[in-house]
């Protein structure tokens, strides 16, 4: 298993956010993580990398392992760790630079290449996510003058520049058009061939055709976990069922 949670608790002050979660997440698979808002699925995606930490309040019990080793060690450094776990958010948050230097700050950063190797890999994952051909005589505009399906596929791009091994999504489609959808759905499928990926969905039809396990949470709880086939069509849980079926949202 490439990343782990073992009995992990969440919360800010007070209110617990999640309880007690135990999730596996294997080498090039997907999972959707499911469930109605305010479940605790976006606090349980963010604790992965610990976009968290910074919030007034935060705590957390449990273990979350990538690799077997325990990503709160105070020894361990940010940087590295969100390298390894990247993340996408539900609204596209391009970096106020060039289109070309938000996919090259990465790789700049961490020292992946060299300039000339640089230039390479921006066309390379903006080809990869589709992009390069409506941006190539442009690679210096900024990106704000990209449509938002557009600006979410740069960001894609410069998520995957960086060589994670996870790949958090958090809702990425929800604000893009059929087409762009379908496209980033087609690229997601693709990237787990090489990497982990965890997406956070509200679209139980979009769970259905991407993921490969699902998880359902409900009011902090993991409540059912499987393959999504089985999860998502024929759940053991009754709380699930309902969910799934509608009745419950």
């Amino acid at each position: 298993m490439v990343l782990q949670t073992k009995d992990l608790s969440v919360g800010y002050g007070k209110h617990e956010i999640l309880n007690r979660v135990n999730l596996n997440f294997a080498n090039n698979t997907i999972t959707a993580l499911v469930g109605p808002s305010g479940s605790g699925k976006s606090t349980f995606l963010r604790t992965l990398n610990r976009m968290n930490d910074s919030i007034k309040d935060y705590w957390h019990n449990g273990q979350v392992l990538l690799d077997n080793e325990e990503i709160f060690d105070p020894d361990i450094d940010l940087i590295s760790l969100r390298r390894k776990v990247g993340m996408v958010f539900q609204r596209p948050n391009p970096f106020p630079m060039s289109i070309a230097n938000n996919v090259a700050i990465g790789i700049k950063t961490h020292k992946l290449a060299n300039k000339k190797q640089t230039g390479f890999l921006v066309e390379k994952f903006l080809t990869q996510v589709g992009l390069y051909k409506a941006v190539s005589n442009r690679l210096n505009d900024s990106p704000f003058k990209l449509s938002g399906g557009q600006q979410q596929l740069l960001c894609l791009a410069r998520a995957l520049a960086i060589g994670p091994e996870v790949l958090l999504l958090d809702e990425p489609t929800s604000s893009l058009d059929p087409q762009t959808t379908q496209a980033v759905e087609n690229l997601v499928v693709d990237m787990a061939k090489e990497i982990t990926v965890i997406i956070v969905t509200h679209n139980l039809a979009q769970a259905r055709r991407i993921a490969d396990f699902a998880a359902f949470f409900w009011d902090g709880k993991l409540m059912e976990y499987g393959r999504a086939a089985q999860v998502l069509e024929d759940p053991q849980n009754e709380i699930t069922e309902k969910f799934v079926t509608g009745k419950l949202g």
